[in-house]
């Protein structure tokens, strides 16, 4: 009734509010104890987390749906940071690779174990109905959590890592391409050409069909080879083949396999031939 201003009393505005601050006595922090099982292959280095438990203390609990919910989206987050996103850029022109959720590898479904949330509710004495933080109570325990595991799981191999890792530095002296190729990368390892010519990208698909993959501008690939679930032996890059580009108008249409969908909107505007092609349409984009 108070925002019905034709039934209130001359000289009073429409409307009813009133603003309260509570100042707590101090801030009411959480905590908990995060245990993650892990194995990890050790032909592929995949990792799959068996088991996850997670134990937090975020004062008392109004929601217990709500609260595990927040855990469950936390601890996905974190074991995401840990094991799978990255933001990769490529090393010669800056392009950033991972520009959308097709290139950039997420967690799925299959690869987050059941979660096993429980509370302990310990009252916060900073605030009335005793309630703590729990936003961030997976995000922050989840990493840690999955790379100290993954270490533990890895601990037979340390010593051999180790002398490793010492032959390859002593190697790695005086050749920067070598130091360069050998950066910890999480797929698995491949040789890269970059084809020049229609007859050589061919030559080299037909020389190992099911070991050559193709790259064609796009970056979908990448959160495959990130997971892999592909590990070819040999990526050849058929972008910088000029054959591929390009708009043929004759007796037929002829649209190059690389060209862009710009260029090829330029084409349905004309129908005199590439000659008659406006000027910002005859160079490849």
């Amino acid at each position: 009734m108070a925002y019905l201003g034709h039934k209130l009393p001359d000289g009073l505005e429409p409307g009813l509010d009133e603003t309260v601050f509570y100042d707590p006595k101090g801030m009411g922090s959480p905590s908990g104890i995060h245990i993650s099982y892990v194995e990890v292959d050790p032909e592929t280095g995949i990792v799959d987390i068996l088991d996850y438990v997670a134990v937090d203390d975020a004062g008392t609990i109004i929601n217990p749906l709500l609260a595990s919910g927040q855990i469950h989206g936390g601890v996905v987050q974190g074991i995401a940071q840990a094991l799978y996103e990255e933001v990769s850029y490529d090393l010669d022109t800056g392009q950033l690779m991972t520009g959308s959720l097709l290139d950039y590898a997420v967690p799925r479904a299959e690869h987050v174990p059941s979660i096993r949330s429980v509370f302990q509710e310990t009252p916060s004495p900073t605030n009335p109905i005793g309630v703590k933080g729990i936003g961030e109570n997976g995000s922050i325990a989840a990493p840690p959590c999955m790379v100290h595991a993954v270490l533990d799981a890895l601990s037979p191999f340390r010593d051999q890592a180790s002398r490793h890792a010492d032959d390859t530095t002593a190697g790695l002296v005086g050749d920067p391409d070598r130091a360069r190729r050998s950066k910890p990368m999480i797929p698995a390892s491949f040789d890269y050409v970059r084809a020049t010519s229609l007859t050589q990208a061919i030559g080299l698909l037909q020389k190992d069909p099911d070991g050559t993959k193709l790259v064609a501008g796009g970056h979908t690939l990448i959160p495959t080879l990130k997971l892999r679930l592909a590990s070819p032996a040999l990526l050849v890059d058929i972008c910088g083949i000029d054959d591929l580009k390009g708009i043929e108008v004759g007796d037929r249409i002829r649209i190059g396999a690389l060209t862009t969908p710009r260029r090829a909107a330029c084409v349905r505007t004309s129908a005199q031939g590439a000659a008659d092609l406006p000027s910002d349409c005859r160079s490849d984009c």
